[in-house]
């Protein structure tokens, strides 16, 4: 059903001024590439049905990310009315099937997005890539927010290494909503690829997995880090930090600078990246220090 869901959500906001005659540029093809790879790769477990498995972590998750903002595409107009089949034990509170049944604060702000999406359908020049961009990001970081409490037991399902690696997956939006990274469709698939393409086994060890990538054993590894930092009760601390050292111009420009350059090439550029950012800190952090922690002390 998601994946049906998600190709509908890409094909009803074409804006081909801003997003290309291809669609390619859509903001909305990370949902679709995202959704692809987590069936693929075994995480929405088997699709024997229009039904989402109700026991799958990742499933749930992504009933929340793609039908919530299909529901209010329907809502803005952007596509006719359906009926959605949700799982055979129902929650409206965790798979919403109206409007109503979702937060407010979260369906308002995908109806919001879609609003915008609309306004530039008739007038491309209505606001820039980068403001659309900016408020998909910041709603759909809302959402799996207020989504992860809601599927605790179906994440206790999971073995302890896939667990890992999927709170850490889904935690990871709350640093990557302060870069404003791109959704389309080049930039997600390049870091699509960078994921690991099976389920994780308890054996699994980055970044010592034979049978993965180079890049794929560090993002395993990346998504355990912020996993073990959540735990130790540091992750909040570091978002707070990172918010700080994005609001100086200066600080951000850096930071823009290596994360994009970590995207494009982890292998190739992981080194360089570090080293620049040691560098710029070592020269700007006795002055920054301060204003990087002031909401800290």
């Amino acid at each position: 059903m998601t994946k049906a869901i998600s190709a509908a959500l890409l094909n009803c906001t074409q804006v081909p001024a801003i997003f290309g005659a291809d669609n390619k540029g859509n903001i909305f093809c990370g949902f679709d590439i995202q959704t692809n790879w987590q069936i693929d790769s075994g995480r929405q477990g088997a699709q024997t049905s229009a039904r989402i498995n109700e026991f799958s972590w990742f499933s749930d998750l992504n009933y929340q990310v793609t039908v919530v903002p299909y529901i209010a595409t329907i809502k803005s107009n952007l596509l006719p009315a359906a009926k959605l089949l949700p799982p055979q034990k129902n929650s409206q509170d965790k798979f919403p099937v109206v409007y109503e049944q979702i937060d407010q604060e979260i369906a308002q702000g995908w109806t919001n997005v879609f609003e915008m999406i609309k306004s530039l359908q008739k007038n491309s020049t209505f606001t820039t890539l980068d403001n659309v961009q900016r408020m998909l990001w910041v709603v759909h970081n809302s959402t799996i927010c207020k989504a992860i409490p809601k599927f605790k037991k179906e994440l206790q399902l999971l073995n302890s290494k896939e667990r890992r690696f999927a709170n850490g997956f889904s935690r990871s939006v709350e640093a990557l909503v302060f870069f404003n990274l791109n959704t389309g469709y080049s930039n997600i698939y390049s870091l699509n690829q960078m994921l690991p393409q099976r389920e994780l086994r308890i054996w699994d060890v980055p970044p010592f997995i034979f049978d993965m990538t180079f890049q794929q054993n560090l993002f395993v590894a990346l998504y355990f880090t912020i996993n073990k930092m959540i735990k130790l009760n540091l992750w909040t601390g570091l978002l707070g930090i990172l918010k700080n050292a994005m609001a100086n111009s200066d600080c951000a420009n850096a930071l823009q600078q290596a994360f994009q350059t970590f995207i494009s090439s982890p292998k190739g550029n992981i080194d360089d990246s570090l080293e620049m950012v040691q560098r710029w800190l070592a020269m700007r952090l006795p002055s920054l220090l301060p204003e990087l922690l002031k909401d800290k002390l």
